[in-house]
């Protein structure tokens, strides 16, 4: 089998955080695990499914900045007892180092 080439923008570190998040406009926020991240995007676990292109305001809890970023994918994750979705998402302007 052929080995696939990476092509992400950016390298992504494990970081199990917890992170808030939300509709801009909606009033109502979720609490979330990030799973990853990068300078680009995220990926967390939510109780709920979105469609690719939502945007949304994240805050990662040990951080004091909100970071503005778009859905990129949902995937539903299957054999959790409660349904769960992994979210892909991409900041609109990279992190800062």
């Amino acid at each position: 089998m052929e080995k696939t080439t990476e092509k992400r923008a950016f390298e992504r570190f494990e970081d199990r955080a917890e992170i808030i998040y939300g509709v801009p406009g909606t009033g109502s926020f979720a609490n979330a695990k990030m799973f990853d991240c990068s300078m680009g995007g995220m990926f967390f676990k939510s109780k709920y499914a979105m469609n690719p292109g939502t945007p949304l305001s994240i805050r990662i809890n040990h951080l004091c900045s909100i970071f503005d970023a778009k859905v990129i994918r949902c995937m539903e994750m299957l054999g959790d007892q409660t349904p769960e979705y992994g979210i892909g998402i991409q900041y609109l302007e990279p992190v800062p180092e």
